[in-house]
């Protein structure tokens, strides 16, 4: 009796063991899974917004971080727009950069419709895993019929010294932004931007930083953060940060993207501005329109620029019948200097026009007094030297100077001098009425009576 109950038990203990040891091999089978999971999902590429949603208000900047192991760096030719139920790329003015291994991306959505819309990176390689792969990466988010409180530009910093940030004011009315910075940076607390008006934001660095830090922008509805790396090995990323030597032949275009939604069976126009940034004069300017483009765009510009000048170049669109979306690039030469100014054109059948240009048959400005290096003088003050007009009205160009207007003395003496014949005449009134006043007689008067 004993002995059976000896070999029951025996038998039973094993069969725990037995259990015991599949619930262990499957729970160490389920957590190498996971792992393994995890670890290719991290690895995976991906794109996010630095704000917590993938809803933007019109006019507002799109800012975007892509992770990945890239194989081959991402370049402008692998990104793409598009708009649902429109399989062409629909044309956005943007940047990209490369900053620690990640690759940035910002885009201006000012003139777009609102609706559903996806970004695209094409033709890439990276690792997603231990495996390569060349799949799209896709983020898709929406614009809204909302406007936002102000728009900025750049959406992303990468440099090696001080630099500011543009900001515009969307809205009817005055609104107040304010300014976070991280620890090896400094700027104004916050900043008051009136209706339409652009302002500058400038950082001062007190010190380099060895990753990616955030500047918070931020009005009652509209927030940014703003991704920085100040360090000193990093190398100028445009034609802007790039300054020439003595005797050198140097151009740029303010701003050197141009972006246009328009309806179809129309025509637009629109100025940006030629800057001579060398220190010769420019001779030969001239603008090769690609084939691609070549239906639709004329350019009018001057064929020479002088030294420490800018000077207005005119194009002009003409949309077709057919909705479409064109996106290339102009090459804009002069005897030893080449350089590209990029026009995308959207032509949509039921497009409206933002207010104020619906109407309005002059070309719309795109350079702002800030890419010209110029301020906009308050109406106490008068420019010193050339003036252009820009988006915001007329800019000061440097090397010239906002001065305040002396008042001119000219008026104070014309009116004393008026008060002080005032008052010789008073005094030779009196003087005269005094001597002819006749002598009174009391006896006669008396007499009388």
């Amino acid at each position: 009796m004993v002995m059976i109950y000896s070999s029951f038990s025996d038998k039973n203990s094993g069969g725990n063991s037995h259990s015991q040891f599949k619930f262990k091999f499957n729970l160490l089978l389920l957590s190498l899974t996971v792992f393994l999971l995890s670890i290719s999902l991290i690895s995976a590429a991906q794109i996010n917004f630095t704000k917590d949603s993938n809803s933007f208000d019109k006019g507002e900047t799109l800012i975007a971080k892509v992770s990945a192991n890239f194989l081959e760096q991402p370049t402008r030719s692998n990104v793409f727009f598009y708009r649902n139920g429109n399989p062409s790329n629909i044309p956005f003015v943007y940047e990209i950069a490369n900053i620690n291994d990640d690759f940035y991306l910002y885009a201006l959505i000012a003139d777009k419709q609102a609706g559903n819309y996806s970004l695209v990176l094409e033709k890439i390689k990276y690792m997603k895993g231990a495996l390569e792969s060349e799949e799209n990466l896709v983020k898709n988010f929406i614009i809204t019929e909302n406007l936002s409180d102000f728009s900025v530009t750049p959406g992303f910093i990468k440099t090696s010294q001080d630099f500011s940030l543009e900001v515009q004011n969307l809205q009817e009315n005055q609104i107040t932004i304010s300014i976070s910075t991280p620890k090896n940076l400094s700027a104004q607390k916050s900043i008051t931007v009136k209706s339409g008006e652009i302002k500058e934001i400038p950082f001062v660095s007190s010190g380099q930083s060895s990753e990616v830090e955030n500047i918070k922008l931020s009005s009652i509805n509209t927030q940014y953060l703003i991704p920085s790396f100040v360090n000193s090995n990093v190398l100028p990323s445009s034609a802007s940060d790039i300054t020439s030597s003595n005797g050198e032949e140097s151009f740029r275009l303010e701003p050197n993207q141009m972006s246009v939604s328009m309806a179809t069976n129309s025509t637009a126009k629109r100025i940006v501005y030629v800057l001579n940034t060398g220190d010769l004069d420019l001779e030969n300017l001239t603008f090769s329109i690609p084939t691609s483009l070549v239906n639709y765009v004329t350019i009018s510009s001057p064929s020479t620029v002088g030294k420490n000048s800018s000077e207005q170049v005119e194009i002009t669109i003409n949309s077709g019948s057919i909705e479409k979306s064109v996106s290339d690039e102009v090459t804009v030469r002069t005897e030893n200097t080449t350089s590209s100014f990029e026009i995308s054109l959207d032509f949509i059948s039921d497009y409206i026009a933002p207010v104020g240009e619906e109407t309005s048959s002059e070309p719309v400005i795109l350079t702002t007094c800030t890419q010209l290096k110029g301020k906009v003088c308050t109406s106490n003050e008068t420019c010193s030297g050339e003036t252009a007009k820009v988006s915001e009205g007329v800019c000061c160009v440097a090397p010239a100077q906002c001065e305040v207007i002396k008042k001119s003395s000219t008026g104070k003496i014309i009116g004393w001098s008026m008060v002080a014949l005032v008052i010789l005449f008073l005094l030779w009134f009196f003087k005269r009425y005094k001597r002819v006043r006749p002598q009174i007689d009391l006896l006669k008067i008396g007499a009388r009576k």
